[in-house]
């Protein structure tokens, strides 16, 4: 099965959002919502109230930032077992999470709008929003059977729509964010129920197993590998940070002549809190490069792209570490786009900005690549 970012596992949502990006929303005194970014990216009302600091004038200081920028949409579903739902017409889709609150969050443009959308995992109803207006509305609402509150601001500079709702059965909780300087005549939740996705709906799955099983949880590894069907393959690894093993699926292999059933693309499930389950993925751009592991990371590439991922801080999902592409503009001039990452904990290090350089860590990466062990599969029969 071919690599689906945009999937939609039951999560999803609404994404319209365009929430926060300040590090703490707006202030009631500034009535600022806040630009995206990773420096003002806000974190989740607990962590919010403790890291930003608003002083007399308005103005917020951020003293730490617990986001983690620029993830894909599979770090997001290792994150909350759900992803975003993405408009077909939606520009300058990013993606961040916060593992310390299981708290995700996508931003992007869609009709002259920017939104942002957050979702959480919760039972409980709660303000996930991060926004911080004194609100002229602040009702009830219903979204898509769901229980929920819609609220608007109203200030010298902007109108601030923010919808919040609570999918029960899913166990989610959402937040929807947009502003402008006008909003009259606009209805955020009918924004939000034209691309929410209750539970309720046909069941999307993830990979080729969860089509053929109807389902993203498994009892065990062995239930798991009894959907697979002839000339699948699997292959048991571990990998340091998880605890136990895992399990990579792939609907095909191919003999890459060195003693391997290797594979270009898997998916990964490892057993957590009882259930085995989706916990990442990865996808190589031809049989040239096939994905390797050494039980530290896993690896995928392409002739113009390298990616490395690792497990993340919780233990339970994959996380990109290492990401750079390399990119030819019309005249043929090369440049460089990605980043780094020291630790699974630690803040983004973008890749240098001198061409010269960039090659060079460019070229060390595929270096390193070659030494590192191929994953071989065992193909049913």
């Amino acid at each position: 099965m071919k690599k689906n970012r945009i999937a939609v596992l039951a999560v999803a949502a609404m994404m319209t959002a365009a929430l926060m990006m300040t590090a703490c929303g707006g202030s009631a005194d500034t009535g600022n919502a806040g630009n995206t970014g990773s420096d003002t990216a806000p974190a989740s009302n607990e962590q919010e109230a403790a890291e930003d600091v608003t002083d007399s004038g308005g103005e917020s200081s951020l003293i730490g930032n617990p986001w983690q920028d620029n993830v894909s949409a599979d770090d997001v579903y290792s994150l909350v077992n759900a992803y975003f739902i993405v408009p077909p017409a939606a520009a300058n889709v990013t993606y961040r999470i916060m593992e310390s609150e299981k708290l995700a969050e996508m931003d992007f443009e869609l009709d002259g709008l920017k939104y942002t959308e957050r979702m959480k995992p919760s039972d409980t109803f709660e303000d996930i929003s991060g926004l911080y207006y004194e609100w002229d509305v602040d009702e009830e609402q219903d979204v898509a059977g769901s229980e929920g509150r819609a609220r608007r601001a109203v200030t010298d500079e902007e109108t601030v729509d923010s919808l919040l709702w609570l999918d029960k059965g899913m166990g989610m909780m959402f937040s929807l964010f947009t502003s402008d300087r006008d909003l009259d005549g606009f209805d955020i939740v009918a924004v939000a129920e034209s691309m929410y996705q209750p539970e309720t709906e046909e069941f999307m799955p993830g990979s080729f197993v969860e089509e053929a099983a109807g389902k993203g949880n498994f009892e065990s590894f062995d239930e798991l590998l009894s959907y697979l069907k002839k000339d699948n393959a699997y292959a048991y690894f571990e990998l340091e940070g998880f605890d136990g093993k895992l399990l990579a699926v792939t609907e095909s292999t191919y003999d890459d002549l060195d003693g391997h059933r290797a594979a270009i693309d898997a998916t990964f499930y490892g057993e957590v809190n009882g259930n085995v389950r989706f916990v990442g993925n990865a996808f190589s751009d031809g049989t040239a490069y096939p994905l390797r592991c050494d039980g530290i990371l896993v690896y995928d590439a392409g002739n113009h792209r390298y990616e490395s991922e690792f497990m993340n801080p919780s233990g339970d999902a994959l996380m990109i570490k290492d990401y750079i592409s390399q990119d030819y503009d019309e005249n043929g001039n090369v440049s460089y786009s990605g980043f780094m990452r020291e630790s699974n904990s630690s803040a983004d290090k973008d890749i240098p900005e001198d061409a010269v350089e960039a090659e060079k860590l460019f070229d060390s990466f595929f270096a390193e690549l070659e030494n590192k062990p191929v994953m071989d599969f065992t193909v049913v029969e």
